[in-house]
């Protein structure tokens, strides 16, 4: 999974180094796809036979405490809880992404990104150290 995440970093670098005309002086916003909370677990789902996992959901109000917290203590994982109140509220980052500037529309897909997932879980190759504490 790491080298996929470096692989689309590495990929929309040179996208962005071709087309100096879209990327001069400006901070692009791009990557790999866009997609919800429902569409991953779905594709997880019919990748592992189908089967439908049982989902437990983080109300909002409880997932903005968690994050103003995280804020308040410094924790590094803060914007980690950023990301998903946004997500969770049903917005993005951006209100548009800069793939299209940079011919950059071929990128990993969803489907992708979640076998590259499993096959690291069917590995057993850890790809963060099982020491770190995430909340």
């Amino acid at each position: 999974m790491l080298n996929k995440l470096t692989s689309s970093v590495g990929k929309l670098v040179v996208k962005a180094l071709l087309h100096p005309e879209a990327s001069k002086n400006k901070a692009l916003k791009a990557n790999s796809f866009t997609t919800t909370p429902e569409e991953i677990v779905a594709e997880f789902e019919r990748q592992c036979g189908g089967e439908k996992w049982e989902v437990k959901y983080t109300p909002l109000d409880k997932l903005r405490q968690l994050e103003k917290d995280a804020w308040a203590n410094k924790h590094p994982m803060a914007p980690i809880f950023t990301l998903r109140r946004i997500w969770g509220e049903g917005g993005t980052l951006y209100e548009q992404r800069d793939n299209g500037l940079i011919d950059a529309e071929d990128m990993e897909t969803l489907s992708d990104a979640v076998k590259a997932a499993i096959e690291v879980q069917r590995s057993g190759t850890p790809e963060v150290d099982k020491n770190r504490k995430f909340l």
